[in-house]
């Protein structure tokens, strides 16, 4: 839930997989999208022309989940963000977003629920037309799934045709979060892929309170709902994203399996 810039070492331990396929190298870019107001989005392209386009929602106050350095971009360890490059091997165009520029604290809670959210989405959507015309998946984790959630269930938009929530913020810490269950689930009418560890143990994210999901996605044509097991030990706290809540050492496989979602094949019940 929380953020860091990752070293290159701890990167290289996050992801413990082979290289990534030659690609575009990461960019970053800025996309007007209300009055006076942008909003930074990261993008990693594959090699080859994107089949899709994943709009990424990073967790925590959703800021400064990557940036720059004097030898380029520089991810975070984000799971969604540091996966970013494992999107682009699979034939995807990954684009995570940052706080808007309005603000400069992160988003709340209350943010991510609102009209505004939704607005400077629909921008990024229509910037990212131009680089990879087509469908768009939403993609959250953690904190990112009130993001995906709500704006998947307003945004009216044919171009998104799927969500995929990981890590879902399903239980309620006494006030101090909002869970995705306060988000108009029933309003998203384009499929969902529901992705959780089991040995989440951040508080806000248990699998027990994530299994009624799919009851809420009324209107949603087809819901899939993939546990995921083991992995690498953590190295973070359990509610940050180098642990169980974040995929640690099951990145590949996840990303895998939201990749076969996206394209239409199966996905399994289980991922060990």
């Amino acid at each position: 839930m929380w953020v860091r810039l990752v070293s290159s070492a701890l990167l290289a331990t996050a992801l413990t997989a082979a290289p990534t396929a030659a690609g575009a190298a990461p960019e970053i870019i800025e996309v007007p999208t209300r009055d006076g107001v942008t909003v930074r989005v990261l993008l990693v392209a594959p090699a080859e022309a994107p089949t899709a386009t994943v709009l990424l929602f990073p967790g925590g106050r959703g800021a400064r989940h990557f940036g720059m350095k004097d030898d380029g971009v520089k991810l975070g360890d984000n799971f969604l963000v540091r996966s970013a490059p494992l999107f682009a091997e699979q034939g995807l165009l990954a684009a995570a977003i940052d706080t808007p520029s309005d603000q400069p604290g992160g988003m709340t809670d209350d943010w991510r629920l609102g009209p505004q959210h939704v607005t400077d989405t629909r921008k990024v959507i229509d910037a990212l037309q131009a680089r990879a015309p087509g469908r768009v998946v939403l993609i959250g984790t953690s904190r990112g799934t009130l993001s995906a959630a709500a704006v998947a269930a307003r945004l009216d938009d044919p171009r998104v045709t799927g969500v995929v929530l990981t890590s879902s913020m399903v239980e309620h810490g006494r006030g101090r979060w909002s869970t995705v269950y306060e988000t108009p689930l029933g309003k998203i009418r384009a499929p969902v892929l529901i992705v959780h560890h089991r040995e989440d143990d951040c508080r806000a994210t248990p699998i027990g309170a994530a299994l009624s999901l799919p009851r809420w996605l009324k209107k949603a044509p087809r819901v899939d709902f993939v546990e995921v097991s083991g992995g690498d030990p953590a190295i973070s706290d359990s509610c940050e994203p180098l642990a169980a809540h974040g995929f640690l050492g099951r990145e590949r496989q996840v990303i895998q399996v939201i990749a076969d979602w996206i394209a239409g094949r199966p996905v399994p019940k289980l991922v060990r």
